[in-house]
């Protein structure tokens, strides 16, 4: 997420030399519309691409993730790309592949201490890492952020891969 540096660049801007944003571009202070952008990205990619949100923001999530680490990461880190696309970005999804038990090979790319290491953020309280779905969906920021100038008075530098 780009928010945290492109929200420190705009409060902050004489305490900063410039801002380098990685795949994800820059979005001005707005109220965010999470219903608006399921029917958005589902009429436009042909699925919710943070429907998985919506998990996230249910009460019982944590408990759900903590006690399904290994499936979780699974999903997080497959080597089938498509899952990405397929079981954990849509609405329920994501919930349903851990309900359902489901396993998958990993990424090569993934070593164990990598796992041990997600694993340890997932089971020692995710809570706190859930909280900015939480806090995106419910728009907590928009009273401090809705007088913010929204233009960056910095150099940036935007990276995206393909």
């Amino acid at each position: 997420d780009v928010r945290p540096a492109t929200r420190f660049v705009l409060y902050h801007p004489e305490r900063t030399l410039g801002l380098i944003l990685f795949n994800v571009g820059y979005r001005a202070p707005t109220k965010f519309d999470f219903e608006q952008t399921l029917t958005f990205t589902k009429k436009n990619l042909g699925y919710e691409t943070v429907g998985y949100w919506e998990f996230f923001d249910f009460n019982d999530a944590a408990k759900v993730l903590e006690g399904n680490p290994d499936r979780l990461i699974d999903l997080g880190y497959a080597n089938d790309s498509t899952l990405w696309k397929t079981d954990f970005p849509p609405l329920s999804k994501a919930r349903e592949w851990l309900a359902k038990e489901k396993t998958t090979t990993r990424a090569s790319c993934l070593t164990h201490k990598d796992c041990e290491i997600i694993r340890k953020c997932i089971t020692e309280g995710i809570q706190p890492k859930l909280n900015w779905y939480k806090s995106a969906i419910d728009n907590v920021d928009w009273d401090d952020e809705k007088s913010l100038d929204p233009t960056i008075k910095r150099p940036v530098l935007y990276v995206a891969a393909m």
